[in-house]
């Protein structure tokens, strides 16, 4: 009776799935999938899904295709990416930004990663609150974060050079402006962050369009990764 049950709850959440994405079940699970807009990740200098997924004790039997680790991102689980260009991507939409003197989850990963393979990042966008973040991590030390939202946050470290070539709105607090002054500012948005992620690491909107990338990628729940940070 139990297994009955439960293999009609996995069947309905299946059919609600295909549903709700319908159009990226359409796609070729080969290919990888852009995403970044609207969304949340770490990136890790490697070349190797398996090394990364293994430091953090996920299972290496809970292999995904690119359909599969998208929506499971989507859903709120992990997606570890194959490797691209000497990178691994970790995407959650449970990943969430760092904060002030305080440990999280997202900060956890970043050091311990970045201890392990030298070099982690994360960034995050989010339009409807006009939020955008970037940290990137060396030998398990926060090298420059930069966190907006609501024309609130904070950040830490000097900006790097392609941060200097905007006049970045500053998270802790503007000082008294006139609007022709307010506007030779810039408030981040996915066309900066793009910028960014070209000169760190890599923009995964562009992904698409490369080519020998591999079919398979690792997944674990957003509960699975808290265990090993």
């Amino acid at each position: 009776m139990f297994n009955w049950l439960k293999e009609r709850s996995e069947k309905k959440k299946e059919e609600r799935l295909r549903e709700k994405y319908k159009k990226i079940y359409e796609r070729d699970p080969s290919l990888p999938i852009n995403f970044g807009y609207n969304n949340s990740w770490i990136v890790v200098k490697s070349n190797k899904a398996e090394q990364v997924s293994a430091f953090l004790d996920i299972n290496l039997q809970q292999t995904c295709n690119w359909i599969e680790g998208k929506i499971k991102a989507r859903e709120g689980d992990v997606f570890i990416t194959p490797a691209i260009k000497g990178w691994v991507m970790i995407n959650s939409f449970s990943l969430h930004g760092l904060k002030k003197n305080e440990t999280t989850l997202t900060s956890s990963l970043l050091e311990q990663l970045s201890q392990r393979f030298r070099e982690a990042h994360f960034y995050a966008n989010w339009s409807s609150s006009s939020y955008a973040e970037w940290a990137k991590y060396e030998h398990g030390k926060v090298i420059r974060l930069y966190q907006i939202a609501d024309s609130q946050g904070f950040e830490y470290g000097e900006p790097t050079e392609e941060e200097k070539q905007w006049k970045l709105i500053k998270p802790s607090g503007m000082p008294e402006l006139s609007d022709e002054e307010y506007d030779t500012y810039t408030y981040p948005s996915f066309d900066e962050m793009a910028i960014i992620l070209e000169s760190w690491s890599l923009n995964p909107m562009t992904i698409e369009d490369m080519k020998d990338i591999s079919t398979k990628g690792y997944y674990c729940s957003i509960k699975e990764l808290e265990k090993s940070a």
